[in-house]
């Protein structure tokens, strides 16, 4: 017969789950602290709810051209990418027109000449990294009119939202960071001058 476990024994595997449990939530909790100001308030969910619409498919940026860019119109707009996670993450907002054109930016191969659109897959693949999956949605909301009011309406939206990924502009990015950028593009583009003008 095996022997009961004692009130002492029983606090202290208690007392060590707990510690487990905390330890293992650690970096989604730190996460969480340093994101907080990204994730949309119950009124900020109803606001999006009720100005965007919502597409049913699940944003993955890793797929070059993944089937779900079919059900996205051809028409102009302001946009928004967030993550369902741990609360609703806004992550970006961006005005464009063609919101299936512009999706489909977001899904190529990295080019050195327009980097910027593989920053959403860089994003999903670092917040991954940092607390596992979260589900990234894609909300559209279309806009008739000339360019200069669709760049006021994204203004609008981001200073009404202020995305994690829009919120980058303004933060201070070390100048040792920007040097490496530069230098490594700067091979870049010296090694295909090379070969350019390298004598056959």
């Amino acid at each position: 017969m095996l022997p009961y476990p004692s009130n002492e024994s029983l606090q202290t595997d208690r007392a060590e789950a707990s510690l487990a449990r905390q330890l293992s939530d650690r970096p989604l909790a730190i996460l969480m602290k340093r994101i907080s100001d990204s994730i949309a308030s119950p009124q900020e969910e109803a606001e999006i709810e009720d100005s965007f619409c919502k597409h049913e498919f699940v944003l993955d940026f890793s797929v070059e051209r993944p089937k779900y860019l079919v059900k996205v119109e051809e028409t102009q707009g302001v946009y928004l990418i967030a993550a369902k996670g741990e609360g609703l993450l806004k992550c970006y907002i961006g005005k464009t027109t063609s919101f299936r054109r512009r999706l489909s930016d977001y899904h190529r191969k990295f080019q050195v000449h327009c980097p910027n659109d593989r920053k959403l897959a860089f994003f999903q693949k670092w917040l991954s990294n940092e607390s596992g999956p979260w589900t990234f949605m894609f909300f559209t909301q279309p806009y008739s009119g000339d360019s200069h009011g669709l760049a006021q309406l994204e203004t609008f939206w981001i200073n009404r939202l202020n995305p994690i990924v829009n919120a980058t502009k303004k933060s201070a990015v070390s100048m040792e960071r920007k040097v490496e950028v530069e230098e490594a593009v700067q091979k870049y583009f010296t090694s295909f001058f090379d070969e350019c003008t390298k004598k056959k």
